[in-house]
């Protein structure tokens, strides 16, 4: 699933949300600022220098250690034990002095070191299709292949038309635009590359992986980009990296991974913890756009941890990880309307500005995190399990409803107390995190309801394709509007290939193997090859599922997250339960995979 906070330069992700949430017009930006410092920062920066000179010696002393081992072992003599120094915990450093020097920590050339054995999840997505008919469960246990191996080559074709199209006419850009054929190139980091790496790895197209990563090694470099979003640039460029290296071991991926972290670090030196939302990279500083009124996105800020955690686990340098942890604290101690967030938050007082309670865009993947954090650290992150549970016990109370006459479960929203019913397609995340969770509950079987309510939502997202002309939802539907269940909303009756539903029915089909999810998930994908597929190559977002006129229809835009996410996540429902098993990978909001408790 998309990160879905959402950027105004980066989407139409979020283009009706970021059109009325401009802010007041003001051109003034917040700007990254040195204010408010410690006044021991020269000795912290010292102690973060000293800690780096330890790792050093260590090194050597290791060095120094088996040198007097063989020398005993040739004189029967015993070397004296050489005292080690513990160090310091992540909680006894500043985080400006970690900042400071994590930029003096030098840079590996990207092939100077040989790639470690692939993950076994990189050999076992290349038997798919096909697979073979059964596999081992267990000593003496043989458990046949549920692959649907027709599906996953259907799939397969359809990635592969949609990326020729990419390679022939945007390579290395972000977006391809697939009926003017042509690319755009706003952020200039590969985005759609980038985005489709680890779906290339998981289908086994190894000659595509290889130019892929021939361009990643060349041609990726962070140095003087522009208002870069923080959130979207860590989803789906770190995050694309980070499992790509998971799969891979490929040591390239995770440099780059660490080369574009050290660019966006400034954007967490703030007062209160929360990040900017934007970092201009030559010259490096942080702030907030002006059309956001100087606040940053509630979901930005809350969205980020994943990857950051995962690449000090990697790196072994705590600076990341010491870095998203803050801004974690800060959104723990805030005050919230009804037990729940709200989309904008100051920076400099770490407070929420706004009275808009959603599970849509600039808030939604906050709570997903919460529950993948608690997920990715192999269930011993308590407070992040408690922070999930607490949210989603005021989400059920507070937002869930149910239609008329049907009974179709939806969320609504509450906009300054007043209930509004409508459900943004991104909400349709919900169903397939409430049921992760509900699977994953500590006590087991203790939040059993919230499975249900999660098969519930997932059908009133499938309703929202089947009840349209085309087969497709539309970005907003509204409930109870004259005398409907569910209806499209005339001012968001477009299509951006988005991933929520399937994903969902994903998760859903692994936890439940009820077929009639692949049922669901075969015609939505059936109804995207109807309408959205271009001849000469590549899908196109839809202006409007109401009509069935494709050329017409076509708003010439192809998001890098159709090929990243949705297009993986069809791939990953008719595929083996053995592929990616949720109980030894996590997936990232924007669908890349990350190893459990790695």
């Amino acid at each position: 699933m998309l990160g879905r906070g959402g950027h105004a330069d980066l989407l139409p992700r979020y283009t009706q949300v970021s059109a009325s949430s401009s802010g007041d017009g003001r051109s003034r930006a917040t700007h990254y600022s040195k204010v408010d410092k410690p006044m021991t920062m020269r000795r912290l920066i010292a102690s973060a220098q000293r800690h780096r000179v330890r790792v050093i010696a260590a090194t050597a002393m290791t060095s120094l250690l088996i040198l007097l081992v063989i020398m005993w072992a040739s004189s029967g003599s015993t070397p004296a034990a050489v005292p080690e120094e513990k160090p310091k915990s992540i909680s006894e450093l500043d985080l400006n002095a970690l900042l400071k020097a994590a930029k003096q920590i030098p840079v590996a050339a990207d092939d100077t070191r040989k790639p470690e054995k692939p993950h076994p999840a990189a050999d076992a997505v290349k038997k798919q299709p096909p697979v073979p008919a059964a596999k081992r469960a267990g000593p003496g246990i043989a458990k046949p292949s549920n692959a649907d191996t027709d599906k996953l080559e259907s799939i397969k074709q359809e990635f592969l038309h949609a990326w020729g199209a990419y390679k022939r006419d945007a390579w290395g850009m972000d977006d391809l635009h697939p009926v003017s054929k042509r690319g755009t190139n706003g952020y200039r980091m590969g985005l759609t590359l980038i985005d489709s790496l680890d779906t290339i790895v998981i289908m086994g197209l190894d000659k595509e992986y290889e130019e892929c990563r021939a361009w990643v090694n060349s041609s990726l470099f962070f140095t003087d980009q522009q208002d870069v979003n923080v959130f979207e640039t860590t989803i789906r460029v770190m995050g694309g990296l980070l499992s790509t290296y998971a799969l891979k071991k490929d040591p390239m991926f995770l440099e780059k991974a660490r080369q574009l972290a050290d660019k966006l670090l400034i954007a967490f030196d703030t007062r209160s913890g929360i990040p900017f939302g934007t970092v201009s990279f030559q010259p490096n500083r942080a702030y907030n756009p002006s059309w956001g009124g100087g606040a940053s996105s509630t979901s930005e800020a809350g969205t980020v941890q994943m990857e950051w955690r995962y690449l000090s686990k990697l790196t072994g340098s705590p600076v990341y990880a010491a870095a998203v942890d803050r801004a974690t604290t800060a959104l723990k101690a805030m005050a919230k309307p009804k037990g729940l967030f709200t989309r904008f938050i100051d920076p400099d007082a770490g407070t929420l500005v706004d009275q808009t309670i959603t599970l849509g865009a600039r808030v939604d993947s906050i709570y997903e995190y919460f529950l993948k954090q608690w997920l990715q650290s192999g269930k011993t992150d308590q407070a992040m399990y408690e922070l999930y549970t607490s949210h989603v016990d005021a989400i059920n109370r507070e937002l869930l409803q149910y239609s008329m006459p049907n009974k179709l479960a939806f969320y609504r929203e509450l906009i300054n107390n007043a209930p509004r019913d409508k459900m943004d397609h991104l909400v349709c995340f919900m169903s397939g995190m409430l049921a992760l969770g509900a699977a994953n509950a500590n006590p087991p079987g203790s939040r059993q309801s919230e499975m249900e309510i999660g098969k519930q939502i997932t059908e009133t997202c499938a309703k929202a394709y089947f009840t349209t002309p085309t087969g497709l939802s539309p970005e907003i539907f509204l409930f109870n509007e004259n005398g409907k269940d569910m209806i499209v909303d005339p001012n968001s009756r477009h299509n951006l290939l988005r991933p929520e539903t399937v994903e969902s029915l994903f998760i859903l089909w692994r936890l439940t193997h009820d077929q009639k999810y692949r049922d669901w998930g075969w015609k939505i994908f059936e109804s995207f090859r109807r309408h959205c597929r271009v001849p000469s190559g590549g899908y196109s977002s839809l202006r409007d599922v109401l009509v069935t006129d494709n050329e017409r229809n076509w708003s010439d835009h192809m998001e890098s997250f159709f090929l990243g996410e949705t297009l993986k996540y069809f791939y990953l429902l008719f595929s083996d339960d053995d592929v990616l098993p949720l109980d030894k990978w996590v997936f990232n909001t924007e669908a890349h995979p990350f190893p459990i408790n790695p």
